[in-house]
């Protein structure tokens, strides 16, 4: 078979392996290759077994365009479906494998030829692989080698317990720009095995026009401005509550086939720390791949890896894009998968990049800085101190070499997470919003609301925190309320702050009818009893209700919504009825003989 560079292939069928998603779920060919000839590998020798220089012809090469290339506002998002080649990773026997420095080459893959692919990774069977053991890929590119790269073991993804029990380990995915060839090593200690099933994945996570407009037009707001619509940056506004522009997942690309609908978002009860991670594959790509690379570690984890999603919540690239990782809400404690036990009441972020010896970009260390403390400020959460997740205690922003036995964040992210937790505390600041404030009155965490589920949030003009039993909402000049159990439920049903109560103006209260609440709203009120149900009572009717004599007047509580009629609007109530004519504009009370 002829790739796109004219080079034949040789292609055998491969059974998929039983950890793969339903066929149809993306386009994924498990391939066997026919070798085309020995790879040398005293090359090594003398080398040893560290990473090798940048491959010549990477993207390193080349200057950003985006600015130059701008795409046209009609290019609207949508998914695109990544291609990932499974390859087998034969087994070399230990009779015939050379050996370096006390490892020997346990399993080689040498020069098969591939469709077109821009990342790859390699896996195996989950805790089959040796301790020590190393792995080594270089890749093929118009015809030329890289040198040998050493690709690192992921630590990343879900406890045992947390997602499929058929997951998959492997290395890091490393970001190759482009290639058609892949030749792999993996190294294990001499009387050690190599790991079973072995497979490199060669992943095309394909091209969308929509990812130059990303480029030109999603960059975060220089100086942390709010988004059109959220409130001006004043010395009352808390800069923690500027949510920074992101990317969400449509407009990355996401096809949802791919493996995130094998379970519902899975959530904590809140989120109480960060843990800050890199992706190690190359540094070297232009601000229109980026959402190529989401694409591509969205791939990899669901198929390569088979977990049921992207790991992390949330990804920033070295332009200062943010990006959307797991779907649930990116105001949610949305269980990842980027910290194995310590994946509840934590949010993964993790850098676009390898920082073991770089230093990111200061644009990027913005957006981390201003993501981390949007994401912890507006959770009410410090950013100094510690906090306990799973049994294990951990700062609020922490590295996932904390949790984990990895480099990663890599070493210079590491070094720099103390000035990180200082710059979020400075930007998070003295953090008492009214909400906050309210809640605090009521115990906080210890009191009946709980904890806060889905942070401080601004929408039609106010703002709203969920919590544990309920939720808190602010406005001037409608104040600052709580809302909780039936009433709550039916004020979201009608569409909360959207709807036309618009914001309360009181909290639930007992009414002077037992057994009954209510809660008042800028336009209207709900009554709540177990024998008469939750209504919403608002215009004329609830003026007419309210000279009545209210829940103790002779018409007692409502008993339905305000409904339709012929002659205009018509409310029922426990001892009568109350219609409201739309011609002579007249609220008629009739009770019940």
């Amino acid at each position: 078979m002829r790739n796109r560079r004219g080079v034949f292939a040789t292609r055998a069928r491969i059974r998929l392996s039983p950890f793969r998603p339903p066929v149809g779920c993306a386009r994924m060919r498990s391939l066997a290759r026919g070798g085309l000839g020995l790879t040398v590998v005293a090359g090594l020798l003398g080398a040893g077994l560290s990473a090798g220089p940048a491959r010549a012809g990477s993207a390193a090469q080349t200057a950003d365009s985006t600015s130059a290339s701008k795409v046209p506002r009609q290019v609207r998002p949508h998914a695109v479906a990544p291609t990932v080649d499974e390859i087998a990773i034969p087994a070399v026997a230990a009779a015939t494998a050379r050996t370096v420095g006390g490892l020997r080459v346990g399993a080689q893959l040498t020069d098969p030829y591939t469709q077109d692919f821009r990342m790859v990774a390699v896996t195996w069977d989950h805790l089959s692989a040796p301790t020590s053991m190393k792995i080594q890929v270089r890749v093929l590119d118009a015809g030329t080698w890289s040198n040998w790269q050493r690709l690192e073991v992921d630590d990343d993804g879900p406890a045992a317990t947390q997602e499929k029990s058929s997951v998959r380990d492997g290395t890091v995915p490393d970001w190759v720009d482009h290639a058609t060839g892949v030749d792999v090593r993996v190294w294990v200690p001499v009387a050690a095995r190599a790991p079973t099933h072995l497979k490199v994945s060669a992943i095309d996570p394909g091209v969308s026009a929509f990812d130059s407009t990303i480029a030109a037009d999603n960059r975060i707001w220089a100086g942390g401005q709010p988004l059109p619509g959220s409130p001006a940056l004043t010395g009352q506004t808390p800069k923690a509550l500027l949510q920074p522009k992101m990317i969400t997942r449509k407009q990355w690309g996401v096809d949802p086939s791919l493996g995130d609908a094998c379970w519902a978002p899975r959530y904590g009860r809140t989120i109480k720390m960060v843990f800050v991670h890199h992706t190690a594959e190359s540094n070297n790509y232009t601000e229109k791949e980026s959402a190529s690379i989401v694409r591509g570690i969205y791939a990899y984890h669901t198929q390569s890896r088979a977990w049921c999603d992207i790991g992390y919540n949330f990804l920033v690239d070295r332009y200062g894009n943010v990006f959307q990782g797991r779907r649930g809400g990116i105001r949610k404690p949305v269980r990842g998968a980027h910290a194995g036990d310590y994946n509840v009441g934590s949010a993964g972020i993790s850098l676009m990049g390898n920082f073991e010896h770089a230093t990111p970009p200061p644009v990027m260390r913005r957006a981390l800085v201003r993501l981390i403390a949007w994401r912890l400020g507006t959770s009410y959460r410090p950013a100094r101190g510690w906090t306990e997740v799973y049994g294990s205690k951990f700062r609020r922003i922490s590295g996932h070499r904390d949790a984990m036995a990895t480099a990663c964040p890599g070493q210079v992210v590491y070094d720099w997470l103390p000035t990180l937790r200082a710059r979020v505390a400075k930007r998070i600041g003295d953090f008492h919003t009214a909400i906050y404030n309210k809640w605090m009155d009521e115990s906080g965490a210890n009191g009946f609301l709980g904890l806060p589920f889905m942070g401080e949030h601004w929408q039609q003009g106010g703002w709203f925190t969920v919590f544990d039993h309920g939720r808190i909402y602010s406005k001037k000049p409608a104040g600052t309320h709580e809302l909780h159990g039936a009433i709550l439920a039916k004020y979201r049903r009608l569409g909360g702050i959207g709807s036309r109560l618009g914001f309360p103006t009181t909290d639930v209260w007992k009414t002077t009818a037992p057994g009954a609440v209510h809660a008042s709203f800028q336009l209207g009120r709900i009554y709540s009893k177990p024998r008469t149900g939750t209504h919403w009572i608002y215009g004329s009717i609830l003026s007419a209700w309210v000279k009545q004599g209210q829940s103790t007047g002779p018409l007692g509580l409502p008993t339905s919504d305000v409904y339709d009629v012929s002659v205009g609007k018509r409310q029922d109530f426990q001892h009568g009825t109350a219609t409201w004519n739309a011609t002579t504009k007249k609220t008629t009370v009739v009770y019940d003989s």
